[in-house]
């Protein structure tokens, strides 16, 4: 009997429906076990994690009406594993029905003696409910002390609240880190800006009604659709899946791996680099090394750090590039580059381990090449720290020419003080007082550079320990791009920049004002048209 071919395919197709099945039926399986039978906080470390409610509101950021128990919980440094992996404790946990972290109880309350306005630290994100500030607060006083607490835009949200309007509280305590405010202006969310430049709080009084207080809201069903965008099981999977990974021989041995840190008598001495500039990546200097040392990571793709200029100094175009280097929280790959004259090559890959490891990596130039180094950081989850960046058998790029033009202080932008006598006269040397944090200092209309470029050095100090780096800008005409990223110091600090400007284009210098500093001092500013760089000539 002949089987029609219409019949094989049906076969075939409901053959492959079952294999499907039978694939997606345990992951179908396993989601609906995680969202419907297993507890809330199973495959979290923290009560944290699985409490918020992403990405919904209520004001509050958690689920409401939740009680957890935590038999077992973690900090915040659990990953970085050691001792702070085995820590814990038990943690519970109590929201109300407006997803604040407050015990059912405190919020029927009609009146509330203290109302705590704040971030993490006052919702207590690692804490027991008896430990939290406001529980606290109400067994130590005998009133009653109500927590409205998780985000920066906190302030304009209780303000706006109607819950209030009728109940305000005896006392209002507002709690909000520096860092919020002068740093990030992530606190600023709270006020929109006038024509006269004055704040103004923003009235968030229908957002309640539309939105936190609307009666149509399904929590039910906003719960189980925030859990399923967590994917908490799959992360939880994802992140004890651990697969150990080495790189393959190099010619140069243990270069790439990394050795322990060691400071013999017996290595030759290199160029160090104080300049470089970071893309895509958030950056600050590592304080408790001796500069420069930089902490990099990833806020987008395509992060690196990029080195100053230099040129080789040996005959045969050889140089060793020479760091320590570590990863915050867990061994990774970092790749390294070489550029030379703009065209960039990979030289290589080396692991970063969670303690400082020493790389020296050998490098073949192309000859008569202008220089730079860069290594990527793509790991958005944790920094890259590298300090002593050296350069053996490197320097700074040579000039045939160099006629310096002293620029005078009094030409440029913002009002300033003249420095003191001993630090220089009116002409060589300036103060400015920073009021505003996002100011910055700029420079008139500089010489034009020459055939090889335009060098730019002078000395500058502040009068508080820099806690970022400080941005340079080279503007163009109407463009302006990134060409330094400095450490600033107490003392006073001789600083080079190499431009390569657009001659056709008038060309200045800006400074931004450094983030922790209250003055800035710049003083004998030189701006040095360049002649024919001379490579060969000057090994």
């Amino acid at each position: 009997m002949k089987v029609s071919s219409g019949s094989s395919e049906l076969g075939n197709l409901r053959r492959l429906g079952v294999r499907g099945a039978l694939l997606v039926f345990p992951l179908l399986a396993a989601l609906l076990l995680e969202l419907f039978v297993l507890p809330i906080d199973l495959f979290t470390f923290r009560i944290w994690e699985a409490a918020l409610a992403t990405p919904y509101r209520y004001p509050g950021s958690y689920y409401p009406n939740l009680h957890v128990i935590k038999a077992k919980e973690f900090g915040d440094q659990y990953r970085n594993g050691g001792s702070d992996s085995m820590q814990s404790k038990r943690v519970e946990w109590f929201t109300d029905a407006y997803g604040m972290r407050n015990r059912p109880e405190i919020e029927k309350r009609e009146k509330y003696d203290v109302v705590v306005l704040g971030d993490s630290n006052i919702v207590g994100s690692s804490l027991d409910q008896k430990n939290i500030l406001t529980e606290v607060i109400s067994a130590r006083s005998g009133g009653i002390a109500y927590s409205y607490s998780i985000a920066h835009d906190i302030l304009s949200l209780f303000l706006s609240d109607p819950r209030f309007t009728e109940r305000f509280p005896r006392l209002l305590v507002v709690e909000s880190k520096l860092i919020n405010w002068n740093t990030n202006n992530s606190s600023l969310i709270n006020f929109r800006e006038m024509p006269d430049g004055e704040l103004d709080l923003i009235d968030r009084r229908q957002e309640f009604s539309n939105n936190f207080y609307a009666p149509g809201r399904n929590l039910y069903l906003e719960r189980v659709k925030s859990r399923l965008m967590k994917q908490a099981m799959f992360h939880w999977l994802q992140a004890n899946l651990r697969v150990p990974f080495t790189l393959p021989t190099q010619a140069s041995g243990d270069a790439f791996l990394g050795l322990a840190p060691s400071r013999g008598t017996g290595r030759q001495v290199g160029w160090h680099l104080d300049n470089g500039t970071v893309e895509n990546a958030a950056f600050s200097p590592v304080t408790d090394e001796g500069q420069p040392a930089i902490r990099v990571r990833a806020t987008g793709p395509n992060a690196y750090w990029l080195s100053e200029r230099f040129v080789a100094k040996r005959w045969d175009e050889k140089i060793i590039v020479r760091f320590e280097a570590k990863n915050s929280v867990t061994p990774s790959r970092h790749r390294i580059w070489i550029f030379e004259d703009g065209s960039y090559r990979l030289v290589g890959e080396f692991v970063a381990a969670s303690d400082w490891r020493r790389f020296e990596i050998p490098i073949g130039t192309n000859p008569g090449s202008i220089l730079q180094i860069q290594i990527d950081q793509r790991d958005e989850w944790q920094s890259l720290l590298i300090r002593d960046f050296e350069v053996v058998d490197g320097g700074p790029v040579p000039f045939a020419q160099q006629t310096a033009v002293a620029i005078s202080m009094q030409g440029w932008t913002q009002e300033g003080v003249p420095c003191s006598g001993l630090e220089g006269g009116v002409h060589r040397c300036r103060k400015w007082l920073i009021t505003d944090k996002n100011g910055y200092v700029q420079t008139p209309v500089l010489p034009k550079a020459g055939e090889g470029g335009l060098l730019i050095r002078f000395e500058a100090r502040i009068d508080r320990p820099a806690t970022t780096f400080t941005p340079v800008y080279l503007f163009e005409g109407e463009k302006y791009r990134i060409v330094a990223q400095i450490m600033f110091d107490l003392r006073w600090r001789q600083f080079s920049v190499f431009l390569q400007p657009n001659r056709n284009e008038p060309t200045k210098l800006q400074v931004n004002y450094p983030d922790a500093a209250d003055s800035l001092l710049i003083r004998d500013f030189l701006a040095i048209p360049l002649g024919r760089i001379d490579i060969a000539g000057h090994r």
